[in-house]
């Protein structure tokens, strides 16, 4: 005998409950079900023995067609067809055991429903339930950036600040460190006064702003100090950060251990500050890979906005993690489609290409730029006033010293 999907949901209006609830927010989808009957000695027991498995699945990024919609729901009616077109949700160490968390990703289509399987191996599944995330029935422009002229000329400058970076930044090193403390400062800034001022302000703009003024104290200190290797700690820092939550963008959801935030946190920055060491040793050529990946994923993220790909969410789901209450309980799996496929091939070549290009015009160069201190030193009208005789002056400093030419000069003049 096989399971009565949502038999025991007594909360429910109805006698019986086989649908699922969905809400939603800007940042998490909330599914929960009502538990399952399964005979009548086990009548609405929690003992019952009932095992719930959540399963979701994606539709194609940005596909708003009722075609879609229907057919997404027909192929998760049925077990085989579940177990064969979804992806299992995995259960959290804690909270309920009829509710899961996901990250929200607006304008990408998902489908969510929940296998009940008895003792005995019978199965039921629950209803289907579908969302975009945003509410498309009157405009689906609602479901990502309104693409007005000014978000249009957002995407544009990101795009060419980080192609700029990606082939010319440590070339044009001192543009290079105020692009990286202003990336760093708007992100730092961002997470803690989203964290400790809750208020219904949109901080993005006085973050950016915030960004831009550590962008210059970081250029400063490499006025000031001129020291290489501290000057590439923002870059090689902003990449490991990239490169870390890459990877806890395949590996989170893997690892129950990190629902924890202590865990999460000692983690990424462990995995972070590792990268960080192995590359101070050789600051030029880190530093231009740095140059590289950053530029590159600055380049792909306007496209992927543009496109409706899920790029951009590899590092907005570690900023939710930090500023977003309970999204560590959030299953944060999201879709690896042709355009993001396409995209992230794209930003491999862009790497590539830009540090193919970059370590060629560093040849035969300093591998730093000089200070300012050290051009007014070279400066030729500083060295004449430098040369301004005084009482202190060696009286050896006017002496003509013969010129030596080698045998061989002198016979070729001959």
């Amino acid at each position: 005998k096989s399971p009565v999907p949502g038999g025991c949901a007594l909360a429910s209006p109805t006698e019986m409950a086989p649908y699922l609830d969905i809400n939603y927010t800007d940042s998490i989808i909330s599914v929960n079900g009502g538990p399952s009957s399964y005979n009548s000695t086990t009548y609405c027991n929690k003992t019952s023995g009932v095992k719930y498995t959540f399963y979701h699945t994606f539709v194609p990024e940005w596909d708003f067609t009722e075609e879609t919609y229907f057919t997404s729901i027909l192929n998760m009616m049925t077990y085989d067809s579940v177990i064969y077109r979804s992806l299992v949700a995995l259960e959290a160490p804690t909270g309920p055991i009829l509710q899961r968390l996901f990250s929200s990703y607006p304008g990408i289509g998902r489908v969510f429903t929940i296998v009940a399987t008895a003792p005995s191996g019978a199965v039921s599944v629950y209803v289907p339930t579908f969302t975009y995330s945003c509410n498309i029935t009157i405009n689906t422009d609602s479901c990502g950036l309104p693409m007005t002229t000014f978000v249009k000329v957002e995407n544009a400058l990101l795009a060419f600040v980080g192609l700029f970076i990606c082939f010319k930044g440590h070339r044009y090193y001192h543009t290079n460190l105020f692009v990286m403390g202003s990336v760093t400062g708007t992100f730092v800034s961002y997470v803690l006064l989203t964290k400790f001022l809750p208020t219904e302000v949109d901080f993005i703009m006085i973050a950016t702003v915030i960004g831009m003024v550590f962008g210059v104290i970081w250029t400063s200190t490499w006025w000031c100090l001129h020291s290489p290797i501290l000057s590439v700690v923002i870059p090689l820092l902003n990449c490991c950060c990239l490169i870390t939550a890459i990877l806890y963008s395949i590996i989170r959801d893997l690892l129950p251990v990190f629902e924890s935030d202590i865990n999460y946190w000692i983690t990424f920055f462990s995995v972070s500050l590792m990268f960080l060491f192995l590359s101070l040793p050789r600051p030029l050529s880190s530093n231009i890979s740095a140059c590289c990946v950053i530029g590159a994923f600055m380049t792909i993220v306007p496209i992927a906005i543009s496109v409706g790909s899920s790029i951009a969410y590899v590092f907005i789901n570690v900023i939710r993690r930090a500023t977003v209450k309970g999204f560590n309980l959030a299953n944060t799996e999201f879709p690896t489609q042709v355009p993001d496929t396409v995209l992230w091939l794209f930003a491999i070549l862009l790497i590539w290409l830009g540090r193919w290009r970059q370590m060629a015009q560093a040849k035969n160069r300093p591998p730093f730029p000089p200070t300012p201190v050290v051009l007014r030193r070279d400066d030729p009208e500083e060295r004449v006033n430098r040369d301004v005789h005084d009482e202190n002056t060696s009286l050896m400093a006017d002496a003509n010293y013969p010129n030596y030419t080698l045998a061989s000069e002198s016979t070729t003049a001959g």
